[in-house]
């Protein structure tokens, strides 16, 4: 036997609090109904204060991960804050497909990036504002192209003038060199063909450079530089990207306020389809919940006050919460505008509930009073509403903790809106119940003649229809085919879906955020093309080596050789490493000195960096040296610059900073440090997958713990959790073969999965294992006696399908309705939500309505009854009359 479950007590607390409440509601219907208007249209009117904003970088950034400390790092390094670190990045390619390193050409980029610094401005405090009031960090990308140009200028003049190119100016790649000053070029030129060989009436030594980049790394010192930034970044896009601008140049802006606009654009869009969705929805709810055997005269005020609520009741908690957070000044983002959506499906599906099993109520118990006729309503469905209700929350919560601001915002602003909607589920459709049906509870006037009622004889013969199919259904599900056809199709089905999640790949890049068709999206295929070319990473070595000490010198120089044989290094004459300067000119230093007699025994030292630093202006500013208590010179920490190549996307990319920090860790030594200003992003895709895993499993634990609160049946709660799983697998493993990553998208539309599962599981599990508990339960009673062996599972199976299996359809339609007009739009988060709900509706439907009822019905009643243990709670009665809910009822 199974052993008795203290669950049994929890449900009887919980059916009898449903049965006191529901007499409370149907005596007082009005008295609710304004109370919980009331108090919904009070906090829904904070929506008027609603701020959208959206922050891709810091929104989708994991706080606490090494990306957070490799900035900080830096900044330590270059003396910046790291909050307050911000990139742009403006880029040209000419129009012709030639070269950018024409004198024209590379003339005009530097003016027209003058022109940004400069001439594109605001008014902050009644003073001009530009980008060139910020301090730039990568102010050295902007000196190397000038010191580019001016020797690009000065070669073409002597070859104009027959006096051949000047030796003193090399315009080479990766490295080139201006009257001695040797500088690095690659974080600057992309796309870059060298001659085949030198030719001394060529300015250059590049046959060809597809495109310059100008890199901005700004600080913002105040909080308000931050709206003025992004008006500048933004009027620089539509300026320089609109091909008027230039007749030679075509530009590209690229920055995060320019991909924050076009999310926000993206959430815009998305309102006309949610309009087509909810009207679809509202078609589809006035079709199955008027009932239309009156004809068009079904279509009074009650029933369309009845229909409106049902959808109202969600909205209302939805907008709620978002009131309440907008009159906190708690910025929105676009990912909450997936979240009425849920709301939708998961509060229109209690509304079916209690609807079914009030008619159906009605239809077998028509001397009850309305406030009696709520009670056992309540009584019956309460319980499975308040188990998936309270699931939903948890799975939410759950994700609440995510290291991400914006999925643990849009976690938390969902749990709470899970919750204000079981609120009003009960207390403001429960009352609308009442009232929507006080005719079917109204005795007619005693002078009135009774109005003909419809011939019931269509009703009935359909009722017996339905009864006879529904039966049979059960039938053919309870036979050993059935059951052999539903393990094959489980086998396959795991299968196939296993395959689809180990091929599941980590990938996540901001295009994913916005609409195919917008412009910007021609701008990151620019700057993606740019990294498959190459992209320089820098090193920061914060304990540098005693170069002294030949076994810790030659032990780093181990490292930078592995750094460059990864399998995507650009090679070694890609590296800039001021060690290797350095070690020539400290060579040439002793050899001078050895002509003069001194320092005949030399070795490498550190003795010589401040002249190197002068000689190598490049250095400066990279290099931190100080003086120890000797006065010796002492290397306090350098920077280093790395190239990788042939990298096609952001995973590939993440993939290769995880290779450097793998590296890095292997030379704790050094305590060398990587900073790519995308680390954040790339940190989110290399832990999403673990992240997602880690919150499917907690939340499934924490899930069937509740259910054992709530289900008093072991055997019943395992069928549940082992349900849950296999729908959550089936659906994200078809996400993996429907072109879905995964991602942050992703793995907010899993956590939204969960909820739904829980929808399609738990109330045929509890109405199931109520229904061992209680042979009468077709007749709406409530009251739960000692689980009887006695009650056959096709018995069991056609109450449990005959209460929930509609609603279940009513349930999973609709939600697919709202989301169905999400195909037709080219924003890949909605369109991977609009899957997920696809699939999850499906998979639910079949795992809800054929599978589970197969799985139910192979087990022994003992393994899936409730079982009650009446001496473990001694004080609780199992009936409560109807005169002590209405005393009750008369105290509140």
């Amino acid at each position: 036997m199974v052993p008795d479950l203290p669950a049994g007590i929890v449900l009887r607390l919980l059916i009898a609090f449903f049965r006191r409440l529901g007499l409370s509601i149907g005596t007082h219907p009005f008295r609710y109904l304004s109370i919980s208007l009331t108090c919904s249209l009070i906090l829904v009117s904070g929506i008027f204060w609603i701020q959208i904003k959206d922050d891709v970088r810091a929104g989708y950034s994991a706080e606490g991960s090494r990306s957070v400390k490799e900035n900080a790092i830096y900044c330590e390094f270059f003396n910046c804050t790291p909050s307050k670190m911000y990139a742009t990045t403006i880029v040209g390619i000419a129009k012709d497909g030639g070269s950018m390193v024409r004198e024209s050409h590379l003339e005009e980029l530097l003016v027209t990036i003058d022109f940004a610094l400069s001439n594109v401005t605001t008014t902050l405090n009644g003073f001009p504002f530009s980008l060139g009031n910020l301090t730039n960090y990568a102010a050295s990308n902007l000196r190397v192209l000038s010191v580019f140009l001016d020797g690009l200028k000065e070669q073409n003049r002597r070859l104009a003038s027959g006096q051949g190119v000047n030796p003193d100016i090399i315009l080479d790649y990766p490295y080139s060199s201006y009257y001695g000053h040797k500088f690095m070029v690659t974080r600057e030129l992309y796309g870059v063909n060298k001659t085949s060989r030198y030719d001394p009436n060529q300015p250059t030594r590049l046959e060809n450079v597809w495109m310059v980049c100008a890199w901005f790394l700004l600080e913002l010192n105040e909080a308000r530089f931050r709206d003025e930034l992004r008006n500048i970044e933004l009027r620089l896009f539509d300026l320089l990207t609109d091909s008027n601008f230039s007749d030679i140049v075509s530009y590209e802006v690229y920055g995060d306020e320019i991909i924050n606009r076009e999310v926000l654009r993206g959430a815009e869009g998305s309102f006309k389809y949610f309009i087509a969705g909810f009207l679809l929805m509202l078609t589809f709810v006035t079709i199955t919940v008027v009932e239309w055997k009156h004809g068009w005269r079904a279509l009074n005020g009650m029933n369309v006050m009845l229909v409106g609520t049902s959808i109202l009741s969600p909205l209302l908690a939805a907008g709620s919460v978002l009131g309440v957070m907008s009159a906190l000044a708690i910025p929105m983002t676009s990912m909450m505008c997936l979240m009425p959506f849920l709301l939708l499906g998961i509060g229109v599906d209690d509304a079916f509930l209690m609807i079914h099993s009030w008619r159906k109520l009605r239809d077998n118990r028509r001397e009850l009073t309305r406030a009696e006729h709520l009670s056992l309503t309540l009584a019956d469905v309460g319980p499975s509403i308040t188990i998936t209700s309270l699931t939903n929350t948890l799975a939410f919560c759950i994700g609440s903790f995510s290291p991400m601001p914006q999925i643990r915002s849009f976690c938390i602003c969902t749990a709470l809106a899970l919750l204000a909607d079981f609120v009003l589920e009960i207390a403001f459709f429960g009352a609308v119940v009442v009232v929507s049906s006080s005719e079917e509870h109204q005795p007619a006037p005693v002078d009135e003649k009774p109005k003909k009622k419809p011939d019931a004889s269509l009703a009935v013969s359909i009722n017996a229809i339905r009864e006879e199919v529904l039966r049979l259904y059960i039938k053919v599900i309870t036979s050993w085919p059935a059951r052999i056809t539903a393990a094959a199709f489980l086998i396959v089905l795991w299968t196939i879906s296993a395959m689809g999640v180990a091929k599941l790949q980590s990938a996540f890049w901001p295009g994913k955020t916005f609409q195919a068709r917008s412009r910007l999206v021609s701008s990151m295929a620019i700057v993606d093309r740019m990294y498959y070319d190459h992209e320089i990473t820098l090193i920061l070595v914060n304990r540098p080596p005693q170069v002294d000490n030949d076994t810790e010198y030659q032990h780093f120089m181990s490292s930078i050789k592995q750094f460059q044989s990864m399998s995507n290094a650009c090679g070694p004459n890609m590296t800039s490493l001021w060690l290797t300067d350095y070690a020539a000119f400290d060579n040439e230093a002793h050899d001078t000195a050895a002509l003069f007699g001194m320092d005949s025994d030399h070795h490498l030292t550190y003795a010589n960096v401040p002249e190197f630093l002068k000689s190598y202006a490049q250095y400066q500013g990279v290099v931190h040296w100080s003086h120890d208590s000797r006065k010796e010179v002492r290397v306090d920490g350098f920077a280093m610059w790395l190239c990788t190549t042939r990298m096609r996307s952001w995973y590939d990319r993440a993939q290769t900073l995880m290779e450097y920090r793998k590296i890095i860790d292997q030379y704790p030594t050094f305590n060398m440090t990587t900073f790519l200003f995308d680390a954040s992003i790339f940190d989110l895709i290399l832990s999403t997958g673990d992240v997602t895993i880690m919150a499917v499993i907690v939340t499934l634990i924490s899930m069937a713990i509740v259910c054992l609160l709530f289900i008093p049946s072991l055997g019943c709660v395992l069928i549940a959790t082992v349900t849950i799983g296999s729908i959550i697998l089936a659906v994200v493993g078809s996400l993996s073969w429907w072109d879905c990553d995964m991602d942050v998208i992703a793995m907010v539309d899993i956590l939204m999965a969960i909820g739904f599962t829980i929808d399609f599981t738990a109330h045929i599990i509890f109405h199931y294992c109520k229904s061992g508990a209680n042979i009468n339960s077709h007749s709406s009673s409530t009251t739960l006696k000692q689980p009887s062996s006695d009650v056959p599972k096709e018995e069991r199976l056609y109450v449990t399908l005959s209460a929930i299996s509609y609603p279940m359809f009513q349930a999973g339609f609709s939600t697919w309705l709202i989301v169905a007009p999400f195909f037709l739009y080219d924003v890949y988060m909605y369109r991977t939500f609009v899957k997920t709900i696809t699939l999850t509706v499906g998979f639910g439907m079949i795992h809800g309505l054929i599978l589970l009822p197969i799985a139910l019905a192979c087990l022994p009643n003992r393994f899936t009854s409730a079982r009650v243990d009446s001496n473990s709670a001694p004080n609780l009665k199992p009936e409560v009359t109807f005169e002590e809910l209405q005393s009750l009822a008369a105290d509140t």
